[in-house]
């Protein structure tokens, strides 16, 4: 039957219990149905399918993420996009690459953040010249600079530390980059002589 056919048959208690979450079964809040309703010609029922999903069975994403990443919808594709950051799914950097250099559907940042937790070397390059990119762009947003220099020292801190400690220290005048770039030194500098380096820069730039 159809995702809404079943949902009123689930209503009408034909379908089992449909207050009990199910991985095989026809329940409403049951895996199958719930993937099933995210091929719904409905919009909402998508998008109730979706959060029921990310609520009651996120540790079974592996069952559903390519079904959230290729919705039509781009606040569900975000959403499959998180889980694959959240899980390391590496099967999914080359679809995060494209958006990345596209912003499809306004998705450049939630893959950024998503590639940068893969840990995917060709990701380490593409989010270094992105960023590289955007600190030459003097109209860049700052939304998407802060992301940006998250994703690096995310993806590895010790090796785009230097790279972004520098530009902290050659953009002292702009106060708008230096608060971006000092608050995400500021979120990875655990060690000392890390901790040490921010607070110099701080001092430098009062």
């Amino acid at each position: 039957p159809s995702a809404l056919a079943l949902l009123q048959r689930s209503r009408e208690g034909q379908a089992g219990n449909s207050g009990t979450p199910s991985a095989d079964g026809e329940g409403l809040l049951s895996l199958p149905f719930l993937q099933r309703c995210l091929n719904a010609g409905n919009e909402q029922v998508q998008m109730w399918a979706a959060y029921q999903l990310l609520d009651r069975w996120r540790e079974e994403s592996e069952h559903y993420v390519e079904h959230l990443f290729a919705s039509p919808l781009a606040e569900i594709r975000e959403s499959a996009i998180n889980l694959i950051g959240r899980y390391k799914l590496q099967r999914f950097a080359f679809p995060l690459l494209r958006l990345l250099k596209t912003d499809e559907d306004g998705l450049q940042l939630p893959a950024a953040l998503a590639l940068a937790n893969l840990r995917y070397e060709p990701a380490g390059r593409a989010l270094q010249s992105w960023y590289q990119g955007l600190m030459a762009d003097n109209e860049q947003a700052p939304a998407t600079l802060e992301v940006a220099a998250q994703s690096l020292l995310t993806f590895d801190t010790q090796r785009y530390w230097p790279e972004i400690y520098a530009a902290l220290e050659s953009h002292r005048q702009n106060h708008s980059v230096f608060a971006i770039l000092f608050r995400q030194l500021c979120a990875v500098a655990v060690t000392g002589p890390l901790q040490a380096s921010v607070a110099e820069a701080d001092t430098g730039a009062g």
